[in-house]
């Protein structure tokens, strides 16, 4: 009985663990992004209305301009992190979020969907889900140049199963970026699933996830 329970605390705390580093790490990278993408620029508008004369009509275009590149940036990185509705309208928002990602170049398919039952499934799994297909869209977005993007998903009385490919250009498997990789890895450890990787140069990249329910 000690050593249960002596058990029971180890997976308790290992868990917490867990879900403390994948907090981190998403709070990392959001401080790095808002670093990489928005300080610099927040910078240099602010040396720019420093040193040109505001009264000008071009002047004042500019600028305005710059500020509205910077409010775009600002809403995307919002959206990225917003939060998960895991009620009634969870497959409704995981399908805008996806939609988010449709361009005239890029189409995003989202399968079976629906055919889950998500009102079995409980909010924190809903919330790593809705998180990880972010983070797997953010990737795409930077680094695939994908034209096509498949999301499939399939459920059984157990598990929940996801597969999402793209037709961008994939990369040596050893010489994949992995800090938003290894952030998705515990965020799906963290609710005792697991998230295997597929990529070849010039074949596309696939993801495999499984979700007990």
């Amino acid at each position: 009985m000690i050593l249960i329970a002596i058990l029971i605390r180890y997976y308790k705390n290992k868990n917490k663990a867990i879900e403390f580093k994948s907090s981190y790490d998403t709070e990392t990278r959001i401080s790095k992004k808002i670093h990489d993408e928005l300080a610099n620029d927040v910078f240099q508008v602010i040396a720019f209305a420093e040193s040109q004369p505001l009264a000008k009509e071009n002047t004042k275009e500019n600028l305005l301009q710059k500020l509205d590149d910077i409010y775009g940036r600002v809403r995307g990185i919002s959206k990225e992190n917003n939060k998960i509705e895991t009620g009634k309208d969870f497959t409704k928002s995981i399908k805008e979020m996806l939609s988010a990602y449709n361009t005239i170049e890029r189409n995003i398919i989202a399968t079976n969907l629906e055919s889950v039952e998500w009102e079995d499934v409980d909010d924190i799994k809903k919330i790593t889900i809705g998180r990880v297909l972010q983070e797997l869209m953010v990737n795409m977005k930077k680094h695939s140049k994908a034209s096509l993007v498949v999301i499939k998903f399939e459920s059984d009385p157990k598990s929940i199963l996801i597969r999402y490919t793209d037709n961008g250009i994939g990369c040596e498997k050893t010489k994949i970026s992995k800090n938003g990789l290894q952030n998705m890895e515990h965020r799906i450890q963290t609710v005792k699933g697991t998230i295997e990787f597929e990529t070849e140069p010039e074949n596309g990249f696939k993801a495999k996830i499984v979700i007990p329910k």
